[in-house]
């Protein structure tokens, strides 16, 4: 038996392995320009949203039947919003004989602006644009 150790030109040569464990992650400026295309999705669909629904408003001012509506003493409407919670009057109008409703579009900060408002209201009414095939598709004119 041979105990001397190979010359080391006989020695095998070296190999490095690099083994990557996890996925590459994206560079910061790939990432940023992610975000900033995400958020302008956002941007163009709130936008779009608001257009649409004025648009849809606009065009029932201009060719719906109007009617009068009054606000509901006992209901309301509340939504959240950052965190605080609002109160929007719920309007009442009539269309051959049939009673629909209407959310208003100012808001209260409390159920009880709300109803105070309503109480300074005695008898207002405001105008309803509808739609005569649907009227359940309205357009609240101006809150007085």
């Amino acid at each position: 038996m041979n105990d001397t150790p190979p010359a080391p030109a006989e020695r095998d040569p070296q190999v490095r392995v690099n083994v990557r464990l996890s996925r590459p992650s994206l560079p910061r400026g790939r990432m940023l320009i992610i975000g900033l295309i995400v958020i302008a999705a956002l941007v163009v669909g709130t936008l779009g949203v608001f257009l649409v629904t004025t648009l849809q408003r606009d065009d029932l001012m201009r060719t719906g039947e109007q009617a009068q509506a009054v606000p509901l003493t006992d209901r309301f409407v509340s939504r959240t919003r950052n965190g605080h919670e609002y109160y929007y009057l719920v309007w009442a109008y009539t269309v051959d004989g049939r009673e629909f409703t209407i959310t208003g579009r100012d808001r209260h900060f409390s159920r009880a602006s709300a109803t105070s408002y309503i109480a300074r209201l005695d008898g207002a009414t405001t105008t309803v644009y509808y739609d005569p095939d649907d009227p359940s598709r309205a357009a609240l004119g101006d809150e007085p």
